[in-house]
């Protein structure tokens, strides 16, 4: 992947905290610099990133995002339900072993490297080199609860 959205994330995942200040002065510059930890700041400017390359959020998913911050708020434990559909153009980012991998929802399957696999798991295999719930790597679902039977 070298697009200049991956080559930015990529810069902002290896900098230290003074290359992260240079870069926020860059991404925020009517914005003081914040006192936030090396992590956050690196989460933030990576947001700001993909907001740049594919636009804000919409209103409906900031709203959907709210709420499951109060959710989460109000119970830490809460089950977080996902959305079961993904229209086109929805782009799956998922880090494994230090390298960021992107994904684009397609009408009838998913672009991943400039190839198209028909589903998640494919890539995820492609990805890992074992199987894998496609949609389980790229966190659209959570692993089942273990449930236990008491015996008699």
């Amino acid at each position: 992947m070298s697009n200049p959205l991956s080559a930015r994330l990529s810069e902002i995942q290896v900098a230290n905290k003074a290359e992260l200040r240079t870069l926020w002065r860059q991404s925020f510059p009517e914005s003081s610099l914040p006192n936030l930890n090396r992590n956050l700041m690196a989460a933030v400017l990576a947001h700001r990133a993909q907001e740049e390359a594919f636009g804000p959020l919409s209103s409906d998913l900031t709203a959907r995002l709210r709420r499951l911050a109060r959710t989460i708020e109000v119970n830490p434990d809460a089950s977080v339900p996902l959305s079961s559909t993904m229209k086109p153009g929805t782009r799956l980012v998922r880090r494994w072993k230090g390298r960021n991998h992107l994904v684009t929802v397609e009408p009838n399957g998913f672009e991943y490297c400039g190839t198209r696999y028909d589903s998640l798991s494919q890539i995820a295999r492609l990805i890992t080199g074992t199987r894998w719930s496609g949609p389980l790597f790229f966190g659209l679902r959570t692993k089942p609860e273990l449930q236990v039977q008491h015996g008699e």
